[in-house]
């Protein structure tokens, strides 16, 4: 949809989480398979087959990590059933590089951000080997454009802050802390326009919920010095939200 919250287009009906690509040509989806969808002529390739989320595009727009979940239940697999999977998009490729970790984001010197399945976050090198962790735990994080510094969402469920560091996790500074009308649920994005992204889910009735279409989400945008927190334009009644904005 348009940043007016209008002209909304169905993808998918099936899809966990999407992501554009850098030049705004594609998007990817991640659900019941890895897709890659043509943003305008619609046309859509499939990458690989499983259950994804997490799709994230390298900078330069050749690469796509995700996350591909083997196991039963998300709430009870061991971590090692959690893959984080690369796909070379020139190719076609696809390469497990790491067990129990997922992708956050990806830096524009080609570092990957990644959270361990128990809240742990590091960064790691595209083809694999040691993450180096960098913050003892977070709920989610992203890199700034330029990869200097992150977003992080900090804290609990319950009480959560969202603060904005230097790319090593250091130097620290609180951009927005949770409260009762605007607490962060989830990290989204860091815009090339300078805005962080993140949503607020709330349940509207008191009582017993039976149904996830009583779950309303508000997508917020914050500066990173913590100015200008609004809300921004589009329906609130959805079962599950993600948030990407299209690059200009």
């Amino acid at each position: 949809m348009d940043a007016r919250g209008r002209r909304l287009r169905v993808l998918s009906h099936a899809t966990a989480s999407a992501a554009w690509s850098p030049d705004g040509r594609r998007i990817a989806l991640a659900g019941r398979g890895l897709l890659l969808i043509d943003a305008d002529a619609g046309g859509r390739r499939r990458l690989a087959a499983g259950r994804f989320a997490s799709p994230v595009f390298s900078d330069d727009g050749d690469q796509l990590a995700a996350l591909r979940m083997d196991g039963i239940d998300p709430g009870f697999d061991p971590a090692e059933s959690y893959k984080l999977v690369i796909v070379d998009l020139l190719n076609g490729r696809a390469r497990v590089v790491a067990s129990g970790f997922y992708p956050l984001a990806w830096a524009p010197r080609k570092v990957l951000l990644v959270r361990s399945v128990d809240g742990h976050v590091g960064t790691m090198q595209p083809n694999g080997g040691e993450v180096k962790f960098i913050r003892a735990k977070a709920l989610a994080a992203t890199w700034s454009p330029d990869g200097r510094r992150l977003a992080l969402l900090v804290g609990s469920a319950n009480n959560p802050a969202l603060v904005v560091t230097d790319s090593a996790g250091r130097r620290s500074h609180s951009v927005w802390r949770g409260t009762r009308l605007v607490s962060p649920s989830a990290l989204d994005q860091w815009s090339r326009g300078g805005w962080i992204l993140f949503t607020r889910e709330t349940f509207p009735r008191l009582g017993w919920v039976s149904d996830a279409d009583d779950l309303h989400t508000h997508v917020f945008a914050v500066r990173p010095d913590g100015t200008g927190l609004h809300q921004l334009p589009g329906p609130p009644r959805t079962e599950q939200a993600f948030i990407s904005i299209r690059p200009h």
